[in-house]
């Protein structure tokens, strides 16, 4: 299967805590749902933005999260 590498200002997911877990959803619109559709066919790995900050602590588990959909943090 084919890789496609996407570099975008967001990724394809919106993450968030709750009762101090981190969560992730998927975005609304934009490249992902664009893209969705290659889904099938190609392996996707994304490299953006995650849609808010976190504290140097919590990065390792930002970066645990996103790796397991493919994606990477900036």
């Amino acid at each position: 299967m084919d890789i496609l590498k996407v570099v975008s200002n967001r990724l394809p997911v919106s993450l968030f805590y709750r009762k101090n877990k981190l969560h992730s959803k998927p975005s609304a619109g934009g490249l992902a749902t664009g893209l969705s559709s290659l889904s099938g066919t190609h392996k996707m790995f994304w490299l953006g933005w995650p849609g808010t900050t976190f504290q140097k602590e919590q990065e390792e588990n930002v970066r645990e999260l996103l790796a397991h959909d493919n994606m990477e943090p900036v």
